[in-house]
């Protein structure tokens, strides 16, 4: 028997909207009723991000068909592959690219895969590395000494941080990253040095930008966006082995706090839509 073979049924956390209605929790499922692809794997881990606890508790408009299985990220291995690029066996990884949003996605101990967006895994990297890496974790102030840990210079609670309304404030960054967004990223605009840059890469804060354009003409601002699902394959395999060798963070096993079942997905959305998330949580399968 092969060491990874189908069953005849397995579990994943499927989303569903009856008209105004939202349901999701763990439905019975066999291989033919998931988003048709080349490559199916089962599953070993997949992640919990905030925007899949978005769609898992219907509270943002992230998908765009029903049903669906949750999960932006997964991560296991070939059990079936109509592309000749993938044998039975091998580890693989899909980050973003439709998943939980126009195709089922990594909350299920099986998934149907479009082999156009399928990625090796790098060598240095193991599968629950590969998911520790999908998505930046969340912060709160009570995890300062673990964020020192971890490298952090500088920590500063964003209740600390007052911007001023004015159009433009005393410049004091040279540069940011933003997975808030909302009054946070409107903030930014106006204490970031001349030419420097702010790479947006979420709103867990808003999805709102209240701003002038001084920032932009006077200082030379740009705001850069990272949009991961529509990265080029090319693009995705060049990260990806970065990330399994020079870019690979020092502290990665800290990074996750937490691993947790498909039954246990809801309380992980619950306490991440309140703030209540630090570090990194898997999904294991």
């Amino acid at each position: 028997m092969p060491r990874y073979a189908f069953t005849q049924s397995f579990r994943a956390f499927r989303i569903h909207q009856d008209g105004k209605t939202h349901r999701a929790g763990i439905e019975s499922m066999a291989v033919d009723q998931l988003s048709a692809g080349e490559v199916v794997i089962q599953t070993a881990f997949s992640s919990v991000n905030y925007k899949d606890a978005l769609t898992g508790t219907g509270t943002g408009k992230i998908l765009r068909q029903f049903p669906l299985n949750g999960g932006i990220d997964v991560a296991g291995h070939v059990v079936a592959s109509a592309d000749p690029a993938f044998r039975e066996g091998d580890a693989v990884l899909v980050t973003g690219s439709g998943l939980s949003e126009t195709r089922d996605g990594g909350y299920s101990e099986y998934a149907r895969l479009d082999a156009r967006q399928v990625i090796p895994l790098p060598n240095g990297l193991s599968l629950r590395d590969a998911m520790i890496l999908g998505t930046a974790g969340f912060t709160k102030v009570d995890q300062f000494d673990a964020l020192i840990q971890l490298g952090a210079r500088q920590c500063v609670a964003r209740q600390g941080l007052h911007w001023g309304q004015r159009p433009l404030e005393a410049a004091t960054w040279a540069g940011a990253i933003d997975s808030v967004g909302g009054e946070m990223l409107s903030g930014l605009t106006r204490v970031i040095k001349p030419y420097g840059n702010i790479a947006i890469c979420g709103l867990a804060g808003g999805d709102e930008l209240h701003t002038t354009v001084m920032p932009f003409i006077i200082r030379g601002v740009s705001l850069l966006g990272v949009a991961s699902s529509g990265t080029a394959y090319s693009i995705r395999r060049q990260i990806w082995e970065r990330l399994a060798g020079a870019w690979k963070p020092a502290h990665l096993a800290k990074i996750c706090t937490h691993s947790v079942t498909l039954e246990e997905l809801p309380g992980v959305f619950a306490r991440m839509l309140t703030g209540g998330s630090f570090g990194r949580t898997l999904v294991q399968f």
